[in-house]
């Protein structure tokens, strides 16, 4: 809960988030009891409401994603969702996508899968989603036959981090969850793609201009 609060405070509420419910998935798969994770997280619900509420941007992005009105929809949701129609089934080719360029913000970053999607089609999508399919499927198998605790706790965790990365992610670029800034693990831009916050875009930005004479 420290590092929840911490991140929170950053403030970037998407990751603590998703750092909490990892922690509760790992507690449940330690065995501790129900009872203790309820009272744990009980009072975390109210506090999430009022952190979400005062913050203008992110009640506006609840909003634009429970509203069926097209005016309210989040600009780089639609303009997601043209990129995913532009592909197809087959996609526009290699370097091909017309949204990365012109269009949709963040695209090698947060919406990276509509790229793939508008450049490899359908096709290409359907393969990054099996692709991380199996990669849970075999952290879940090598955490199974772990030596000890700590090395299956060790392998769960890792394994749940980068798939509900993953899944929130391509959830986020289909208009199936509210907008976050999760990138997607080992195809956005920054390193492994684990964490990668708009600071350091900028920060990488101002590193490379050329100093003043």
């Amino acid at each position: 809960m420290v590092i929840v609060i911490l991140v929170a405070l950053e403030p970037n509420f998407s990751m603590a988030s998703l750092i909490a419910l990892i922690g509760f998935m790992l507690m449940f798969i330690g065995g501790v009891n129900i009872r203790y994770m309820f009272i744990t997280a009980l009072p975390l619900l109210p506090i999430a409401v009022v952190y979400v509420w005062a913050a203008p941007y992110r009640w506006a992005r609840l909003i634009s994603f429970f509203s069926d009105d097209e005016k309210f929809m989040s600009y780089q949701v639609a303009q997601a969702l043209i990129g995913l129609g532009n592909g197809g089934l087959h996609g526009l080719g290699i370097g091909q996508s017309m949204q990365r360029e012109l269009y949709l913000p963040l695209s090698y970053n947060d919406f990276v899968f509509v790229v793939v999607g508008e450049e490899y089609g359908f096709l290409g999508a359907l393969a990054v989603i099996i692709l991380f399919a199996g990669f849970m499927l075999c952290g879940l198998v090598i955490a199974k036959h772990a030596a000890d605790s700590f090395g299956r706790y060790v392998a769960t965790g890792i394994t749940l981090a980068i798939s509900l990365f993953a899944f929130i992610n391509i959830a986020v670029a289909c208009h199936l969850l509210p907008t976050t800034g999760v990138a997607l693990p080992f195809i956005s831009y920054g390193g492994t793609a684990l964490q990668l916050s708009r600071c350091r875009n900028s920060c990488q930005y101002r590193r490379f201009q050329k100093p003043e004479p």
